[in-house]
């Protein structure tokens, strides 16, 4: 699923069952995991929505996704290079710059919603870049 917009990926694995534990989804596997998304816009996009959980488990405690967003008009994604090591360090745009928590301290593991808003929203033909850091 993440193959067509993943640019980059250290640390993180995709993996888990649908009802068992683990419970399917993108697993951080080690300190300081990063990665990269990049969507080509094909609709009017005003927000960016990341599915998330939250645990109570000592691996959860203290953990912080720092996600940055930026948007790249048409025209100039094709001056993203490709050396970068993140796809935002290709550009000067603005970013969007959200922290999500991944702990809480009720007894169960729980999926919750990250509506990102995108001001000025992003258009056909623009590019939505994504750099995450847990």
């Amino acid at each position: 699923v993440m193959e067509p917009v993943l640019q980059s990926s250290q640390g993180w694995l995709a993996k888990g069952k649908p009802i068992q534990n683990p419970r399917t989804g993108w697993y951080a596997e080690e300190v300081n995991a990063t990665f990269s998304l990049k969507v080509e816009v094909d609709i009017p996009t005003n927000f960016l929505t990341i599915v998330y959980m939250k645990s109570y488990g000592p691996t959860f405690v203290d953990t912080i996704l720092s996600v940055t967003v930026q948007v790249v008009p048409a025209g100039q994604a094709a001056d993203l290079s490709a050396n970068a090591s993140s796809t935002l360090e290709s550009t000067s745009l603005p970013a969007i710059a959200r922290n999500i928590s991944g702990y809480h301290t009720v007894k169960t593991s729980v999926h919750f919603a990250e509506k990102i808003p995108i001001p000025g929203g992003a258009n056909i033909g623009d590019t939505i870049l994504l750099d995450a850091k847990l």
